[in-house]
C-alpha cells in the first residue's frame, strides 16, 4: 500500500518535473560544467550502461520553451564555482530561481554553497537547495534532512535528490518518509520536494 506521504512526494515530483525547466543534455554530451548538478550521476551511469535507459528517454531533451508556466531554473554546485555580483545580476534577468547543491550526503558540504546562497540572497534571487542523498537508514535520513535545512535556512524549497539507493537498513520508503517528515517539521510551509531518477 502506498502511503499518503509517498503519494504527496510523487505528486510533488511530477509537478516539479512538469513545471521546472531544467535544460538537460544526453549523457554523451555531459561536460564538467554539469558535474555536481542533479541527474549528472545518473547521466554517467547511463553512459556506461546504455541499455539501462529506454530509447525514448535517451533521445528526449527538455528545452527551455517546454515550460508551461514560464519558470526558468538553473542548477549549480561547486563545479560551476562561486558566483560574482555581475553573474547574479545576469542570472536575475534570465532565471526565476536557482537550485544549489548544498551537500553530498550529510557530511560533504558543497564548497560554493555558503558564498552562492549569500550572494543570491543579497540580490533577492530566490533559490532552493538539494542534498544528493546518501542516507543508509531512517535515522541517517532524518539527520541528512536536518543538515540540509541547517546549512540553508533561507532557501525557498528543499529537495531530496535520491539518485542512487544507498539504504542498507530498513526500506527505501521508510528512509525517504523519514527524510520528508523531518524536513517538513523544520521547513514549515516551504516546499519540500523529492527527486528520484
Amino acid at each position: 500500500m502506498v502511503s499518503t506521504i509517498k503519494k504527496g512526494l510523487i505528486t510533488t515530483t511530477v509537478i516539479l518535473a512538469s513545471t521546472l525547466t531544467i535544460h538537460s543534455t544526453n549523457a554523451a554530451e555531459a561536460n564538467t560544467s554539469e558535474q555536481g548538478t542533479m541527474g549528472y550521476g545518473y547521466q554517467k551511469y547511463v553512459s556506461k550502461h546504455p541499455d539501462a535507459q529506454s530509447k525514448e528517454q535517451q533521445t528526449k531533451q527538455v528545452q527551455p520553451e517546454a515550460a508551461t508556466n514560464g519558470e526558468r531554473v538553473l542548477d549549480i554546485s561547486e563545479w560551476q564555482g562561486d558566483l560574482t555580483e555581475q553573474q547574479v545580476k545576469s542570472l536575475k534577468e534570465n532565471y526565476d530561481f536557482i537550485i544549489i547543491r548544498a551537500q553530498y550526503g550529510s557530511e560533504k558540504i558543497d564548497a560554493s554553497l555558503s558564498h552562492n546562497s549569500a550572494i543570491l540572497d543579497k540580490y533577492n534571487l530566490d533559490f532552493g537547495v538539494y542534498s544528493y542523498s546518501m542516507y543508509e537508514n531512517p535515522d541517517d535520513a532524518r539527520y541528512e534532512a536536518q543538515t540540509l535545512y541547517n546549512r540553508a535556512p533561507k532557501a525557498k524549497f528543499y529537495i531530496n535528490d535520491f539518485e542512487q539507493n544507498s539504504v542498507t537498513s530498513g526500506t527505501t520508503d521508510q528512509s525517504t518518509n523519514a527524510w520528508y517528515d523531518e524536513m517538513k517539521s523544520l521547513a514549515g510551509n516551504k516546499k519540500v520536494l523529492f527527486l528520484f531518477i
